[in-house]
């Protein structure tokens, strides 16, 4: 049944005929001025060409609201904002660290306001399913677990590396008892291999469990590794694992957001051509690590 108010299909011909005939004296494109699937921008242009809007205006309001990334709410990043360089709180509390600053890049390639949500390690990819966030961005690698609820961008960062922290003269011995941040691609190496490990909900609490004689080395990233050891006055040292994980960090969206995902692999792209991402990764990931 047709709602009320609603107009014959004859109606809407005649018309549809009449508001073709208005862009063609325009000299505007038939396909932007006449009428549109989407209800919302078939209002704006009937409201356009009713009220003798200048032709640019009509469709600078047509483009934008056909588009459904402009036309959607402020897209959302999830962070534990507790992985540096990645991400951390700076002493003014305020987020800071390579992904804070990609992430300013990349959206205003895509044209895109984006907020950042601080949500927990553990609670990011039920956060995502959940409808909370519309993206993670907080030093995510891919795995086959996470490939299965999980769409992922193309890479921003390179594979991931991993190193040891153990107490100054221990050494690493089978069945030790390993630190690692819950859910990381450390701790999923770290079960794999059959040590017995401790998960912790920060990469601070991995190194205090070393320090505290809770367990026996932590395992994380190699730059947090050499940092907490050259900050330990000499009570922690580090050891390369020679440990990669393939695939890169990525951004983490929902399956079915598939036009966000290709905005932000778009603007990936072109911060990547522009040198840009490049300078962040040289700031935020000295090249410098010993052996």
């Amino acid at each position: 049944m047709r709602p009320v108010g609603q107009a014959s299909n004859q109606s809407r011909r005649i018309d549809r005929a009449k508001t073709y005939a208005s862009c063609s004296r325009a000299s505007a494109p038939k396909r932007l001025c006449g009428v549109t699937r989407h209800p919302t921008t078939t209002f704006y242009s009937w409201f356009c060409i009713w009220n003798g809007v200048l032709k640019f205006r009509c469709l600078i309001a047509a483009l934008l609201l056909a588009n459904p990334l402009v036309a959607q709410e402020t897209v959302r990043l999830g962070t534990d904002a507790a992985y540096p360089p990645y991400s951390f709180l700076n002493p003014d509390e305020g987020l800071d660290g390579f992904e804070i600053e990609l992430a300013l890049a990349l959206c205003a390639h895509a044209g895109l306001t984006c907020v950042w949500i601080k949500t927990p390690w553990d609670n990011l990819t039920s956060a995502l399913e959940a409808g909370e966030i519309d993206a993670i961005m907080s030093a995510l690698g891919p795995n086959r677990e996470r490939a299965e609820i999980i769409a992922f961008s193309t890479p921003y960062h390179g594979n991931g590396s991993a190193a040891w922290l153990v107490r100054a003269g221990d050494s690493l011995r089978p069945g030790a008892r390993i630190a690692a941040l819950k859910g990381s691609l450390q701790e999923g190496y770290a079960v794999a291999q059959g040590y017995d490990v401790l998960g912790t909900d920060t990469i601070e609490a991995a190194v205090a469990a070393v320090a505290n004689r809770d367990a026996d080395a932590a395992l994380g990233m190699t730059k947090l590794m050499l940092d907490h050891a050259e900050g330990s006055d000499g009570t922690l040292e580090f050891m390369r694992a020679r440990i990669s994980f393939d695939g890169g960090v990525r951004i983490g969206f929902r399956p079915a957001d598939v036009t966000l995902l290709a905005a932000f692999d778009a603007a990936i792209a072109t911060v990547e051509g522009s040198g840009k991402l490049t300078e962040l990764t040289h700031k935020w990931f000295p090249p410098a690590t010993p052996d």
